[in-house]
């Protein structure tokens, strides 16, 4: 059988940390989409998540040959990665395209209180951390930077 790589997150992006609860799934779509989903990078901060250039915390949607659709939210945008397809996301746990409606949907690990079910709407920013309404593992309320 062959097998050809369609996609990896560049060297640069590789990390020392855990991927325990990063969250990497895989859905079809019924028009030859593939969507993956890249978690949040380990470590206590959550680099990366608001930052478009990074792979980090994403719904990336490529062609099941690998090429990148032109009608993505971010094609053609100076330095941002073009297969975004959502962003903001801390742990996507789930990840599933719906035939009879047409729509993506994501489930989400958050800390204390803050798991998510969302429908996934391209270019929308699903804010972690900066609108998530749980709390840290401490008690404390999420704040950017600390989780």
């Amino acid at each position: 059988m062959d097998q050809e790589t369609i996609w990896e997150a560049q060297k640069e992006f590789y990390t020392v940390f855990t991927d325990v609860a990063a969250g990497g799934r895989l859905a079809f779509d019924d028009r030859g989409h593939l969507y993956m989903s890249v978690g949040a990078e380990g470590g206590s901060t959550f680099n990366g998540i608001q930052d478009l250039s990074t792979p980090y915390g994403k719904v990336r949607r490529i062609y099941e040959d690998g090429s990148i659709p032109a009608e993505n939210p971010f094609y053609g945008q100076e330095d941002i990665i073009a297969s975004i397809y959502t962003y903001g996301h801390r742990s996507l746990q789930g990840l599933e395209f719906n035939y009879f409606n047409g729509e993506l949907y994501g489930t989400e690990h958050g800390p204390r209180g803050g798991d998510e079910i969302n429908h996934l709407i391209p270019g929308r920013n699903y804010g972690w951390p900066l609108t998530s309404l749980c709390m840290d593992y401490d008690g404390t309320r999420v704040e950017y930077g600390r989780e």
